[in-house]
Order: structure tokens, then sequence, then C-alpha cells
């Protein structure tokens, strides 16, 4: 998925210094797990994980990676065509071209079925062929990196691409690993999911972008509820807000989170940007109040560009590792 924040080209600079060479049988959480590229990295060094994320589409993806194996390919889903609330919303004849018709009606189509499958499927099954559509359905939308706008003029060349359902990349650790996904916000789970933890790692929004608006489209997707929506492009009328994302909101939302990951853990890692709402200083200060031994690590990367017409604006951030400890 093209997902912001997306962890995967620093992976290594993550795995160096949280060391997690060295946490195998450990237990992990990832707190804002995203698409799961962290929680992949935790799966593949023996660590068995906690994932959480606000976004339904975000968590089921992320279930689904976890998987140690793939169901048997369904490709009756990838049959069906339907005039279906995707194609009625965010379709060409719509006005709203994040997808042309025939693949608007594709995921109507193969959405529609997977739910008359699913009493029928086993939970890993039917996440599995949901995280598939999904996937198929934002390799095709014809976006620059958020559903908050689109192309106005032509079509992206993967947009075109015919309807199918990729196979996802798992990784089998034959069950030596546990893995369980949660789909709330982090300090509701933190609050209400019991047990301790080894180490926490944290990747919350860093600066004003809403996830919940960028990625609108594919939630709508996941959830199959068809709901009300408004706007330019159609966006949720229910979408939430993240207090992380709020320059008014960001320092104390930051001071909640540390204060309850302290109760279930004596190591902390925040993940963030030399470009977020809080400094490096700010964000120390707040983790030094109650893991007041820290460490900053930082590595220079190639901003992912969601907007062309930023022309100004620097080719490089830095990523921001900070661990904490009791």
């Amino acid at each position: 998925m093209k997902y912001l924040g997306n962890k995967t080209r620093i992976a290594d600079f993550l795995s160096t210094n949280m060391k997690l060479g060295t946490r195998s049988g450990q237990k992990g959480l990832d707190l804002f797990c995203g698409t799961g590229s962290v929680s992949t990295l935790f799966k593949k060094a023996g660590i068995s994980t906690v994932s959480n994320d606000l976004l339904a589409c975000a968590s089921s993806y992320t279930e689904a990676r976890l998987l140690d194996r793939a169901p048997t390919p369904l490709k009756s889903l990838e049959e069906p065509k339907l005039e279906g609330f995707i194609w009625e919303n965010y379709a060409e004849s719509s006005g709203v071209s994040i997808f042309n018709d025939t693949i608007a009606k594709h995921i109507d189509g193969s959405r529609h079925s997977l739910e008359l499958l699913r009493g029928s499927l086993p939970r890993s099954a039917y996440i599995y062929y949901l995280a598939q559509i999904i996937e198929a359905a934002d390799f095709r939308s014809n976006i620059m990196g958020s559903y908050e706008s689109f192309y106005k003029k032509g079509w992206r060349k993967q947009a075109l691409v015919a309807w199918s359902l990729p196979a996802l990349e798992l990784i089998n650790m034959n069950g030596t690993t546990s893995h369980h996904v949660y789909n709330m916000g982090a300090a509701n789970l933190l609050g209400s999911v019991g047990g301790n933890y080894d180490f926490i790692y944290m990747d919350p929004p860093y600066n004003s972008r809403q996830y919940a608006s960028v990625f609108h489209v594919l939630e709508t997707i996941c959830l199959a509820d068809n709901p009300v929506v408004s706007g330019c492009v159609n966006k949720r009328a229910d979408w939430p807000r993240s207090d992380f994302s709020s320059k008014r909101s960001a320092a104390n939302a930051f001071k909640r989170i540390v204060s309850l990951a302290s109760q279930r853990t004596d190591e902390l890692f925040v993940s963030y940007s030399n470009e977020g709402i809080l400094s490096t200083t700010e964000l120390d200060t707040i983790i030094k109040s109650v893991f007041p031994k820290t460490q900053i690590f930082q590595q220079s990367y190639r901003r992912f560009k969601t907007n062309s017409r930023r022309k100004n604006a620097p080719t490089k951030v830095k990523e921001i590792l900070i661990n904490g400890t009791k």
C-alpha cells in the first residue's frame, strides 16, 4: 500500500537501533502499526506482537501480513463486477476519478462477494482476502498518495491495469510467534487491553495530515458500510481526528500516551520526524518524565511527496528514533 510514513525504507535503521536481533522470544507492542511494516520486522526477529491502529483498513492489512500462511487463492473474487458504492462515488462516471469505471465495479463486486462468503470462512482467510482487495484497489488508484485528491487530467498507468488480486508476502514462523491485532485508539488500547511488554514502539502522526482523511476511500472499502459522504472527493462524514495531528493538542496527547505506556513496559521507542509538530527536544523531555534514560538516533531519507507542486520543499527529511528506559 502507498501509506504515508511507511517504515520499509528505514527498516535497517530501526532493526539496528532497536537491537531486534537480540530480542527473539520477547513480546512487543506496535501501537500505531499502519500497514504493518514494523510489526513484520518484529515477527521476522522472532518477537511476538500486539499491533494496533485506529484505521480498520490499516489494522486489517497488518493482520493479514502477520499470518504464517496464505489461504487457497480464491479466483472467484476477481470475476464479479457490481455498480455499488465505490462505483457510485469514486469512479470516473461519478466525477471523482479515483478509479476508472471498470476497476470501481470490480472493487464493488469483489467486496460484495467476500461478504457473502464471510460466514463460511475462517477469520484468517477472510482477513487475507480483504487485504488483497485493499491492496489491489490502492495499486490502481488514480492518486499521488492521498485520497483527498486525484489526477484531473489522464490516468496513471497503474490505474488502468486489469483487475486481479495479488498474493501477499508472508513470513512463515511455523507458529513460533503469536500476533494479535486491534483496531482502536492507542490510549484506549493501553488502558483496556491487559498485559505487559518487553518494549513498546510508537510511530504516531507527526504533522497535521489526518490519516483517516488521507485514506478515507480505503477505509470505506474495508468497512463496506456505505457511509454518508460529502465534499469534492466524497469524504466520509464520520472520519475520526487524531490529537497527535493538532498543534493545540499534540503535546498533551504525547504526555498521556507516554504515561500510559510506562504502566505496561520499562522500554519505549518513539519514531518521529525532524519536521514534526513537536521538536525533538520537546519530545525527549516528555519521554524523560517517565523513562529517565533516553538515547536519540537519526537517519536522513528521501521525502515521500504527495503534492508535486511543492517544488521548493526539502528533498530530505530526518527520521528521529528516541529510546527511553527506566
